[in-house]
């Protein structure tokens, strides 16, 4: 894993509302508390964690498709929502919340304090979000990478040291925090939000096709020159490396299933052959290596 440790300096902060599920994998995994953002992360079975709040911004992520019902108390409004798949939770201190859900799954949980979320944001965390992973993972080559590697360590024995784990949770906070400030706002600059869902949501659909910018700047209804443009600022890729790279994504989660020969995910997911599609893959790597180094520079 590619990550520069960041100093640790435990600190006595109480994360009110947290202890270790009663029931989970067995590894006795510890909350790592950091300055800005601590963590928790393990293996969990079906499981239920009662109502309960903390004092810092919660996110939680779900690495594994589930069955979850997550309900939350925000100002005295009581919400209820299901969802299937992998998600992630973002809520604001204080608020009571619950989850159930079967299926087994990594699951990361982050408590970053509300001065490092005004650090990092500019604003405080009001609202609560509940989104597909997707909605992330699509986007964000860090997070993709960072909730890979939490995966795997959710599975393994061994633990890493506190100030590396201290160091991934952090870059984690800060990728899912401005994904959410950029791209849950109707007023950001770019491609409009509803435009922009309907446009990804038929890449996903189309992957096995070819997709050109035509068709897609005629589903935003708009000139090919105007998306391309749109579509780059609301993301940061243009439409082709943005398509390129969930046809990558979509081959390494085909990959790790194990169900599809190389050659038929190859097909599935829209590339010309088994050796296209491992080019693209190194490709990934080392735009997801160069991703982390930027990021670790930036601090």
């Amino acid at each position: 894993m590619p990550y520069q440790a960041i100093p640790h300096d435990p600190v006595s902060r109480t994360i009110v509302g947290f202890s270790p599920p009663l029931i989970n994998s067995g590894l006795s995994r510890a909350l790592t508390t950091g300055r800005g953002v601590s963590v928790y992360y393990d293996q969990q079975p079906p499981n239920s964690w009662a109502e309960h709040a903390h004092n810092q911004v919660q996110i939680l992520l779900a690495l594994d498709p589930v069955d979850a019902i997550a309900t939350w108390n925000l100002r005295g409004e009581q919400e209820r929502h299901g969802v299937t798949g992998q998600f992630v939770w973002l809520l604001p201190a204080d608020t009571p919340h619950a989850l159930d859900w079967h299926g087994e799954a990594g699951m990361v949980v982050l408590y970053v304090e509300p001065a490092f979320v005004r650090a990092v944001c500019g604003m405080d965390v009001t609202c609560a979000m509940l989104a597909d992973f997707s909605s992330l993972a699509r986007f964000n080559l860090l997070v993709w990478h960072l909730t890979g590697d939490f995966r795997c360590l959710c599975r393994k024995e061994n633990t890493p040291t506190p100030p590396l784990v201290e160091s991934m949770g952090t870059l984690l906070a800060t990728n899912v925090l401005r994904h959410f400030v950029r791209l849950d706002d109707e007023a950001a600059p770019g491609l409009p939000l509803a435009k922009l869902r309907e446009v990804l949501d038929y890449i996903d659909a189309h992957l096995k096709e070819t997709i050109t910018r035509l068709t897609l700047a005629r589903l935003a209804r708009l000139s090919v020159r105007n998306f391309g443009r749109l579509f780059k600022i609301r993301t940061g890729l243009t439409p082709r490396d943005y398509i390129r790279r969930r046809r990558t994504v979509r081959a390494l989660e085909l990959l790790e299933e194990g169900r599809l020969k190389k050659a038929a995910i190859a097909s599935e997911v829209g590339f010309y052959d088994q050796s296209h599609m491992k080019r693209q893959i190194r490709r990934l790597r080392a735009e997801e290596a160069a991703v982390t180094r930027a990021a670790l520079r930036a601090g």
